[in-house]
């Protein structure tokens, strides 16, 4: 189940941002703010049941949107699961939420999670070519993103063959802490 919502999210959800940078340390320009986005999804293709191709499916995704820079992010919350994806090159997330291209390709990527200048850990990532998202296979990394958000850490992914990007993390607004009841966190979850 885990396996088929993945493939599912890499279509559907994603964030904004530029093309790699050679350097991932942050810069003074504006980061932007935390942007929540509610959206109702359903399920298709052969690894879905046809109950769950009947269903919406209500998420939640929050957005920090700034489409000149790499490294923007969307955590989203659906079926109370955390995820975590990032883009590879700028594009309009609204935009690109309306009309995303769907795509069945999709590959494995080796990414550094780097903290402060600290190398947490490597993992494989998803990489979906055609609408350049990079999207972690775990909620563990969507969890780790945003505690670093709410602590003001400067995060960087360091991607296989591609080079180091860093993640554009706004400070938390009203939307990020009203963000994630469904998946346990935010100051709407019950505890």
């Amino acid at each position: 189940m885990q396996h088929y919502i993945l493939e599912f999210f890499i279509g559907f959800i994603v964030a904004i941002g530029g093309g790699l940078n050679s350097s991932a340390h942050a810069n003074s320009d504006p980061i932007g703010e935390w942007e929540s986005v509610k959206i109702v999804y359903k399920f298709s293709g052969n690894a879905t049941t046809k109950k769950e191709r009947a269903t919406d499916h209500q998420s939640e995704s929050l957005i920090a949107s700034t489409p000149d820079k790499a490294g923007s992010v969307a955590l989203t919350c659906i079926k109370n699961q955390l995820f975590l994806s990032t883009s590879t090159e700028p594009m309009g997330l609204v935009e690109f939420t309306q009309n995303q291209p769907m795509t069945r390709r999709i590959i494995g990527k080796t990414v550094k999670l780097i903290v402060n200048g600290e190398a947490i850990e490597s993992k494989r990532w998803n990489y979906a070519p055609r609408n350049k998202v990079l999207m972690a296979r775990s909620e563990e990394y969507a969890r780790k993103i945003y505690n670093s958000a709410i602590r003001g850490d400067n995060v960087s992914l360091k991607i296989m063959h591609k080079g180091e990007m860093a993640l554009q993390l706004p400070k938390p607004n009203k939307d990020f802490a009203n963000f994630g009841a469904g998946c346990g966190i935010g100051r709407l979850a019950s505890n």
